[in-house]
């Protein structure tokens, strides 16, 4: 009985995690981690940042989120399959960092609040989320995505390894 109900709930995690994955592939933003050495040129770049609200679209894991959050930034990781949303929390508990974790599709976020957003998306979930960021986010914001371009802005600074910095205003 034990093993029965073990197996369902087994098979009902791993169906779950495969329709968000599948559905995600489909939007243009399937889960694909963060390389460490593209997390520690991100820390930097926002390390200098006096009152951040960072947001992660997109967070997967919660990799950049989880690592943002222990250096002590205000930070919200968003993502839309359940299963890393969970585990991201799981995560975030077990590091000890403080970190705010939406399940849900970004573009239906209102990201005004934040004054950073950080982003590891193919090129075509970019140039849909591209008029979103620069028409909600404040003055003086700054994008920064992990090796996708936001094809029709240029970037304000380019960081190895091909980290891109984009400013809002």
């Amino acid at each position: 009985m034990i093993l029965m109900i073990f197996s369902t709930g087994a098979f009902l995690l791993l169906f779950i995690f495969g329709f968000y994955w599948v559905y995600a592939i489909i939007k243009g933003a399937p889960y694909y981690p963060s390389s460490t050495a593209a997390v520690r040129a991100i820390i930097d770049v926002i390390s200098s940042q006096k009152n951040a609200k960072i947001v992660e679209l997109g967070a997967g894991d919660g990799k950049i989120a989880i690592a943002l959050a222990k250096k002590g930034f205000a930070v919200s990781a968003i993502e839309l399959n359940p299963i890393l949303t969970v585990i991201t929390r799981l995560k975030a508990k077990l590091a000890g960092a403080d970190l705010k974790v939406i399940n849900a599709d970004f573009l239906r976020c209102d990201l005004s609040e934040y004054n950073i957003a950080v982003a590891y998306l193919y090129p075509g979930i970019m140039q849909k989320l591209e008029p979103k960021l620069f028409k909600e986010m404040p003055k003086g914001s700054m994008i920064i995505s992990n090796t996708f371009s936001i094809k029709s802005r240029e970037p304000y600074k380019k960081i190895e390894p091909k980290i891109l910095i984009y400013k809002v205003g």
